[in-house]
């Protein structure tokens, strides 16, 4: 399950209908839509809101394979308005605490430094190139639940600082960001749907392996925070070990509880030398 997030409805609409989602009704804590293999979350604004936003979506749906946080931001004038952009750094300006998005993708969008601010920001700050107010708190969220490698900002500029240095976000209403949306719509989906089925299991050769074990294998691989490396040698490993007569369903079960980084690699060590014997 892919899941989205937006601050607002405006963002998220263009998204909804690409992806042919459905309101949630179960859920009235958030809006919430869905399909087979997405959700979308709209949380609202700041970093307080998101973070129980995702929170609350990744303990009730807890096969979450990949978290993309989408939405508007504000940059320096060095960014034209409309332009996407990835950020490579995400730094809170109220903590300090800085993560480090992992693109595993060649894109040519700008990237940069994201900072998060509380409040809209009226005055730059050396280092930043953009700003929002959800970003780090998205990731420091998601982070709980998946790998740097599955967890993903894009943004769309919608305002400068101007000369004053002083934002311009009186101009920014519904249409304006609905009109941002459905001009770069094909951009934002086709980064996200690369994202998904580069680091995606079903991707391997359907001939080899069966559906049960690509599915078993995705699960797997979610349930243990494997990363996109760890996960396409393992793939790899797979289908030599089912060449070789391996029963791949016998072969990676395994109920250890991942807790950090250092149980992950002990774990992918293990499997790693089952599938290759």
């Amino acid at each position: 399950m892919i899941l989205l997030h937006c601050a607002l409805h405006c963002e998220a609409k263009k998204l909804i209908e690409h992806y042919n989602l459905k309101l949630l009704r179960e859920i009235d804590r958030f809006n919430v839509f869905f399909s087979d293999t997405h959700l979308l979350v709209i949380g609202g604004i700041g970093t307080i809101n998101t973070a129980i936003a995702i929170s609350f979506i990744s303990a009730k749906f807890p096969k979450i394979s990949h978290y993309f946080n989408v939405g508007i931001c504000g940059a320096t004038p060095k960014t034209k308005i409309g332009e996407i952009v990835v950020p490579y750094k995400i730094i809170d300006l109220t903590s300090n605490k800085t993560f480090y998005p992992e693109p595993l993708i060649k894109h040519s969008y700008i990237e940069g430094v994201l900072g998060t601010a509380l409040r809209p920001v009226n005055e730059a700050q050396d280092g930043m190139d953009f700003y929002d107010m959800e970003g780090s708190a998205f990731f420091e969220a998601a982070l709980k639940f998946q790998d740097t490698s599955r967890v993903y900002s894009v943004k769309i500029v919608s305002d400068n600082l101007d000369i004053n240095e002083k934002i311009n976000s009186e101009k920014i209403d519904k249409a304006t960001v609905d009109t941002l949306f459905k001009t770069n719509l094909t951009k934002i989906t086709d980064f996200i749907d690369s994202i998904v089925s580069m680091t995606d299991a079903e991707s391997v050769d359907k001939n080899l392996l069966d559906d049960k074990e690509i599915s078993t294998l995705t699960d797997f691989f979610i349930d243990k925070r494997f990363t996109v490396t760890q996960r396409n040698l393992l793939i790899e490993k797979a289908k030599g070990f089912k060449v070789r007569g391996g029963d791949i369903l016998d072969a990676i079960k395994d109920n250890s509880l991942i807790i950090n980084k250092m149980d992950r690699n002990d774990l992918f060590r293990e499997v790693e030398k089952t599938l290759s014997t």
